[in-house]
Parts: structure tokens; C-alpha cells; sequence
């Protein structure tokens, strides 16, 4: 998970249109402590830079969408705070909480969760940093110093748990989305393959029930049956052994030819699993064994990367003849 925030959390939850409203209600709070503490009155420039500064800085923070924020407003978004901590610093009267340094801290410890890790750590340690800087020559008591970067360091904090909570909610949703995806895989997988299964017995059945039937009916067993039931039982084994032959042509002139009492072997395999021989090939055999009275035709496939895809052997008392063609149905070889 290399990209939380791509994962549709909106950036952590601040690239929304509620983080946004959250943050100007949170400045507008702000605002209105800086007007009735009278700190706009102790400095009134510095605060009429670092109020404007603080909203920007919001609306920057919590630009919209799914993505870290870009650099060109990190530029921006990390002067703006350090505007907004000079003015809580500058119209401080003694050490302690300062809300505008909490919300300074705000806008740097929560670009964490939003994916800016390293850009929020270092600005958020700039600015607590700043402020134990400020501090320390007024030697403050523990519990001052405590007060003045508690809430900042909080934020920091809060900010990393954020973050590793979102990243353990997306990894544990994609995992579960994961296994509920294969989960569904494997029952289409499984239920197609019933189905295939379903529709080659089918297929069998009318092959051997016919035949059968007239075993059980008692018929005798006399030389056009024995060839009737060799025909079923070599036709069931083809489509066992060679599934990716059964081109319907093709099958024809085999059944054809062992009507006629010509030994019909199939063998090999597949060059693409799942898929029959191509058309072309199909007919090109067809045409090879169609002229074939007697004797044993051997059809073959061959694996992948040869030249040949399929090979036809015809043997009689006479003679063996070898035809062999590529998948597009070219001949390759003769003889």
C-alpha cells in the first residue's frame, strides 16, 4: 500500500468538504479569541498578516481531493503557519497556551494524514521548535512549558495515529475486498465448470445411451452393433483425451470413416489450452483423411513453438503417409 491516500479515504479525510468547514470554523473561532483577548490590539499588524495567513492556510491544507498536497502549496501552506505562530508569539504576555500556535500546529501535524509525512513532521517541529525557542529564555516553570506545547505535540501525535489507523483500515479493507473478490472468482470458476461438466455428460449420453439402450433391450451383439459400440466408446475417449479436436467437421469425417471401418486414433496436445484447432486446420485435415477407405489414420497435435501444429499419419498395407500443417492450416511438410 504504497499510496494511502489514493485509496478513496479523500486524503485522509481532509481533502473533504467537511474538513474544510471544520477548519474555517475552527479560524473563525480564532478570530474571535484574538478580538476579545485583546491580542489584535497589542499587535494589530502582525495579526492583520497572520489571520488572513491561517484561513489560506486552511483552505490550502484541505484542498479538495484524493491526493497529498502537491508542492507547490506545501511553498505556501508552511510560511503561512510560521506567519500565524510569529503573531501568537510576538503578542504573547507571558508563556503558556496559545490557540493560535495550536492551530498553527494544526496546519502542519495534519498534512501527515493527508500523505505530506515528511513535509508535515518538519514543519510541525519547526514550529514547536520556534516556540520552546521563544520560551526558554523566559525560563518558564514545567507546567507553563507543559501548557504552551502539550496541545502542539498532541497534535503531532494525533496526526501519526491517523495516519496508521487509516493505513490499517484501507490494507485490512483491501484485503477483505481482496478475498471476497477470489472468493467470487472461485465460485464462477467452480460453476462453469459444472456447467461444462454438466454439458459434457450430456454430451456423452447421447454418444452411449442409444447404444446401450439397445444392449438392454437384448439385441444381439453382431458386427454392426460391435462396430456401433466402438464408434461410442472411441467418441467418448476423443473428447476425454483430445477435447481441444472436437471441431464439428472434423468429428464428422472421423465418425464417417469409422462407420466404414477405418481405426481412427487421436492424440497430442492442445498448442492453446481450452480453445479447439483453428478452423482452417480443421478443414485442411478433414480434406487429408476424407479420401481414406481403409486401414488406421492417426491424428496428432503438437505443443506450442513447432513448427507443425497437427500431423496426419495414414497407414494401409501398402504404404504410411505423413501430412503435416501449422495452426493457420498451412502445410508444412509432406510425405
Amino acid at each position: 500500500m504504497a499510496d494511502l491516500t489514493a485509496a478513496g479515504t479523500g486524503a485522509g479525510g481532509l481533502g473533504t468538504a467537511a474538513a474544510r468547514w471544520s477548519f474555517v470554523f475552527v479560524w473563525a473561532c480564532g478570530v474571535l479569541q484574538v478580538l476579545v483577548d485583546g491580542s489584535l490590539a497589542a499587535e494589530p499588524l502582525a495579526w492583520a498578516i497572520a489571520l488572513p495567513a491561517g484561513l489560506v492556510g486552511a483552505l490550502l491544507l484541505t484542498t479538495p481531493g484524493a491526493r497529498p498536497l502537491v508542492l507547490a502549496r506545501l511553498l505556501w501552506l508552511h510560511p503561512l503557519a510560521l506567519l500565524v505562530v510569529w503573531a501568537a508569539l510576538a503578542s504573547a504576555e507571558s508563556v503558556g497556551e496559545l490557540a493560535a500556535l495550536n492551530f498553527a500546529t494544526y496546519l502542519m501535524a495534519f498534512q501527515i494524514p493527508r500523505g505530506n509525512v515528511v513535509a508535515g513532521s518538519v514543519g510541525s517541529g519547526l514550529l514547536i521548535g520556534a516556540a520552546v525557542a521563544w520560551a526558554l529564555p523566559q525560563s518558564p516553570d514545567g507546567p507553563a512549558l507543559a501548557m504552551l506545547i502539550g496541545v502542539p505535540l498532541g497534535c503531532v501525535a494525533a496526526g501519526v495515529m491517523w495516519r496508521l489507523v487509516l493505513k490499517w483500515i484501507v490494507r485490512s479493507e483491501r484485503a477483505h475486498r481482496g478475498s471476497a473478490e477470489r472468493s467470487a472468482e472461485r465460485a464462477v470458476a467452480s460453476a462453469e465448470a459444472i456447467a461444462f461438466s454438466r454439458a459434457e455428460l450430456a454430451a456423452i449420453g447421447d454418444l452411449v445411451v442409444p447404444v446401450l439402450d439397445r444392449l438392454a433391450n437384448g439385441e444381439v451383439i453382431d458386427a454392426e452393433l460391435r462396430t456401433e459400440l466402438a464408434r461410442a466408446e472411441a467418441a467418448v475417449r476423443d473428447r476425454i483425451r483430445a477435447p481441444h479436436l472436437q471441431h464439428p467437421e472434423l468429428m464428422a469425417e472421423v465418425d464417417r470413416l469409422r462407420r466404414d471401418g477405418v481405426a481412427v486414433v487421436l492424440l497430442g496436445e492442445p498448442a492453446a489450452p481450452d480453445q479447439l484447432v483453428d478452423a482452417r486446420l480443421a478443414e485442411a485435415c478433414r480434406t487429408a483423411i476424407a479420401p481414406v477407405t481403409s486401414g488406421r489414420v492417426t491424428i496428432r497435435t503438437f505443443p506450442a513453438n513447432r513448427p507443425a501444429a497437427l500431423s496426419v499419419v495414414v497407414q494401409t498395407e501398402d504404404e504410411a503417409v505423413q501430412v503435416q500443417w501449422s495452426a493457420a492450416g498451412e502445410l508444412v511438410a509432406s510425405g
